[in-house]
């Protein structure tokens, strides 16, 4: 939750920014948020590595209790 709270809350306005003006330097064509298929997740933005890093922890946990749905 830090984490998801620094980018989409504390950090608002670079996220928004990034995602208006620069996404693609910080996500490839083919790729998303979640899934930037960039070769360095926090290049200049730090908290969305942290982010990214923290959610893929959180599905691998939700898996091993056999929590998770994939909906893909």
């Amino acid at each position: 939750m830090d984490h998801f709270e620094l980018v989409f809350r504390d950090d608002w306005d670079f996220t928004r920014d990034i995602l208006k003006d620069d996404a693609e330097h910080y996500i490839s064509a083919d790729g998303s948020f979640l899934e930037p298929r960039v070769s360095d997740e926090s290049n200049n933005w730090g908290n969305r590595g942290s982010l990214l890093a923290s959610y893929r922890e959180l599905v691998e946990a939700m898996k091993a209790q056999g929590i998770y749905v994939s909906t893909r």
